[in-house]
């Protein structure tokens, strides 16, 4: 099984790596930290699932590269792109923040979580809240691989 983590955050890329290595042991796991490396990711290799953050950079950060502009709503480019190839595997966005945008374009994740299911009903599996103080996530995260 193969396995595409787009996670910009270190930690949360780190906590999530850990718990996706010891539930699928026997995986291939592949990281991308920005809308553009996961593009890239998907063009070269076939994914059985993807773990997606929703808020990227539109680059890799670096020391050379500032991650150009902050994408608050990444996760949703990616998934429209991954529609537009008709990706048949899984998709699993995995969030710490309660809220996206700002102004008229902030939304919560109750509001968020339903547009994105009812936009890509045929790829996203679920949204889960990524919170590394409590391990309802994992158990979450848990259950909707055992359901693909």
């Amino acid at each position: 099984m193969r396995i595409l983590v787009v996670e910009d955050d270190q930690y949360k890329h780190d906590i999530l790596l850990n718990f996706l290595q010891k539930k699928l042991n026997n995986s291939t796991i592949i990281s991308a930290k920005s809308v553009s490396s996961s593009i890239k990711a998907i063009n070269d290799e076939l994914f059985d699932y993807i773990i997606l953050d929703m808020s990227l950079p539109t680059f890799d950060v670096s020391s050379t590269e500032s991650g150009g502009k902050p994408q608050g709503f990444g996760g949703v480019d990616i998934l429209r792109y991954l529609d537009s190839l008709d990706y048949l595997g899984a998709v699993i966005v995995v969030t710490q923040f309660e809220k996206f945008g700002d102004g008229v374009e902030e939304k919560d994740l109750t509001l968020l979580r339903s547009q994105l299911l009812d936009e890509f009903p045929q790829i996203l599996k679920a949204v889960v809240y990524f919170d590394s103080t409590v391990k309802t996530w994992q158990n979450e995260l848990s259950k909707v691989i055992d359901l693909i």
